[in-house]
């Protein structure tokens, strides 16, 4: 599965961009059912099982924009309706917090605009009141194709129904939910999802409500959370600005079909020079022949997992000139025989 076309035009730097990696480990704890459909999500993600098994706290937005497109090839369109628990209030963290703690539901509403990316860097969120209405816009921080853009609205729009009913004891009847682009075929299951009315084809893509409902107060207005969770919430905002290139390396490297490509060209595609790359990999303690290793690794377990490959297929798919240089690299990964190896992943 290929990664370049969708991230491509996308700058390098806000792609690699951290974010929670609960939403990721979520959707795959949940469409993972077997090792085939697991094989499936983390294709290109740069992310292993052993990372979702360790707790997965933070993937990069290209990982994430990656496991949206293996959902959509895995599960189809609409497969954000069929996953609720990843969108609750429960699963917002700090936000959900300072949202339910501020005093009234349109001050909690602020707050989302101005903390929302530390949860969803790849959105933009915009407040604002006119017209005795409140309204909340998103929009795609990145160039996204409209197969990344939809699911990751329909998630953003569920978590913030979830939000506000948490405030309102009661469904949010009088929000309603706006679409820019044409009715999908899955329609029907979109206005069942959301409570209010829900309309497409609009000219911005989010919710609104009267004024009456944002001055609603939170049964959950508290001073001291809601400071403390500002305080955990500006701490994450500074930290975006501190994004690891590994994981965007990482996700290039295991983007494309065949050998993980060398230096030079994924420099290129980061729009880096390869001694900037090296030396900016450095000081995050690692280097590129190193991660060109870790995604020759992960993928030789993936392929080593496919029964329907052998040894001969598997190394001239990583781009080894023969078996014995791709045995020896097994030994290096495994500590053991590719036989071995094998043996262990298809028991």
């Amino acid at each position: 599965m290929k990664t370049a076309p969708p991230l491509a035009r996308s700058p390098a730097a806000d792609l690699r961009r951290s974010m929670p990696g609960s939403y990721f480990r979520q959707a795959f704890l949940r469409f993972g059912e077997d090792p085939a459909a697991r094989r499936a999500l983390l294709d290109g993600t740069g992310v292993s099982e052993r990372d979702i098994a360790q707790g997965l706290p933070s993937v990069s937005v290209a990982a994430q924009i990656q496991q949206i497109l293996n959902l959509n090839a895995l599960v189809g369109e609409g497969y954000v309706l069929d996953t609720p628990p990843i969108w609750s209030a429960a699963a917002q963290g700090a936000l959900d917090v300072a949202f339910r703690s501020a005093p009234t539901l349109g001050e909690g509403l602020e707050l989302i605009a101005e903390y929302g990316d530390v949860r969803a860097p790849q959105i933009r969120i915009v407040y604002s009141r006119a017209d005795k209405k409140s309204r909340l816009a998103i929009s795609p921080q990145l160039e996204l194709d409209d197969a990344v853009w939809r699911p990751l609205a329909e998630a953003a729009i569920l978590s913030l129904q979830s939000m506000i009913e948490t405030i309102l004891s009661a469904p949010a009847e009088e929000m309603t939910v706006f679409w820019t682009g044409p009715a999908p075929a899955y329609a029907d299951r979109l206005r069942q999802a959301f409570h209010g009315d829900v309309r497409f084809s609009s000219d911005f893509c989010g919710v609104e409500m009267p004024e009456t409902l944002a001055a609603a107060r939170s049964p959950y207005g508290d001073p001291a959370l809601l400071e403390a969770a500002l305080r955990e919430l500006q701490t994450a905002k500074r930290a975006l600005s501190r994004s690891s290139l590994r994981d965007t390396v990482t996700a290039v490297l295991l983007g494309e079909d065949g050998p993980p490509p060398r230096a030079n060209a994924v420099a290129d595609q980061l729009a880096m020079s390869r001694r900037t790359m090296e030396r900016r990999l450095s000081a995050e303690n690692t280097s590129f022949n190193t991660l060109r290793d870790e995604a020759l690794k992960r993928r030789a377990e993936r392929l080593i997992a496919d029964p329907a490959q052998n040894r001969a297929s598997i190394a001239a798919i990583l781009g080894y000139e023969d078996d014995a240089s791709f045995t020896r690299a097994c030994k290096r990964w495994f500590g053991g025989s590719y036989r071995d190896e094998r043996s262990k992943r298809s028991g």
